[in-house]
């Protein structure tokens, strides 16, 4: 169910075993991930190295408009923001 969600919000068609779409550009099993990360409340020194990398590798980020703004921006990232 989350994983339609974010296909949805993104105007992108889920794999069927993953959202490949996500990384990948393609609905294609395994032409991408999907890595579900919490940005906050809290200080970018709580954030574990794991979350870090993903935040940091992810060509787009889904999430509360508040705490997507508290994630290192990067040139080329798509960020898309809920309320």
């Amino acid at each position: 169910e989350l994983a339609r969600r974010i296909a949805a919000a993104l105007g992108i068609a889920p794999a069927s075993t993953a959202v490949g779409a996500l990384a990948g550009g393609t609905a294609e099993p395994g032409g991408g991930a999907l890595s579900v990360v919490g940005l906050g409340p809290g200080a970018d020194a709580w954030r574990t190295p794991e979350a870090s990398r993903a935040l940091a590798e992810a060509t787009d980020l889904v999430g509360y408009a508040t705490y997507l703004d508290m994630a290192p921006a990067r040139a080329g990232q798509a960020r898309h923001a809920s309320d």
